[in-house]
């Protein structure tokens, strides 16, 4: 009896953050629809893409960025960009651990807001070489184009990284479908604090 009272409690739990990210994953602060997804838009990685050693100027942290890639950024906050394809960068305080609740109650409705269209598919731990890290894998929609006015799908992962009060977002994006797994893995794994 025990046994099925503590069972049906975790399974009651489980799907209530389960509704509770559905629920926060819905529309972003831009109230746009999910744009449709473009069959071969490109946005592969090419796997002979070097990659160069970046430090931020404050000397916070360091990981690998695409060379080439056009970049855009202040002292702690950083963007990498070509094309649909991205990296960023952002710092900020963080007082007390980071869990997957944690940062499904806290992190998760921020991505939402900030972002357009955000569907959240995923919160998890991850292992990365420079320490534990939660991923939140999401999609949502580019920026408009200028000329166009058009958008794409993409698929987006935010590592967060956590050290002494210090929360460090890592997002890539790409076109939904590009083949970037290896080079995002890259990317993650080679983040390291300087603290």
């Amino acid at each position: 009896m025990k046994t099925t009272r503590k069972w049906t409690a975790l399974a009651l739990m489980g799907l209530a953050a389960v509704l509770g990210l559905q629920a926060q994953q819905q529309g972003g602060g831009s109230g746009e629809k999910p744009a449709p997804i473009v069959r071969g838009a490109g946005g592969d990685i090419p796997d002979s893409q070097a990659f160069i050693d970046y430090a931020s100027p404050r000397g916070d942290y360091s990981l690998k960025a695409p060379e080439g890639w056009g970049r855009v950024g202040g002292e702690s906050d950083i963007t990498f960009a070509d094309k649909f394809n991205g990296l960023k960068v952002e710092l900020r305080d963080f007082a007390g651990t980071l869990t997957i609740d944690g940062a499904t109650s806290s992190i998760v409705p921020e991505i939402v807001k900030a972002g357009r269209a955000v569907t959240v598919k995923s919160v998890a731990s991850l292992g990365r070489k420079g320490g534990q890290a939660i991923v939140v894998t999401y999609e949502s929609n580019s920026d408009p184009n200028p000329v166009t006015n058009r958008q794409i799908r993409l698929e987006d992962k935010a590592y967060l990284f956590l050290e002494k009060g210090k929360l460090a977002i890592v997002t890539v994006w790409a076109p939904w479908g590009a083949d970037n797994v290896d080079q995002w893995n890259l990317i993650s794994d080679s983040f390291r604090w300087h603290r």
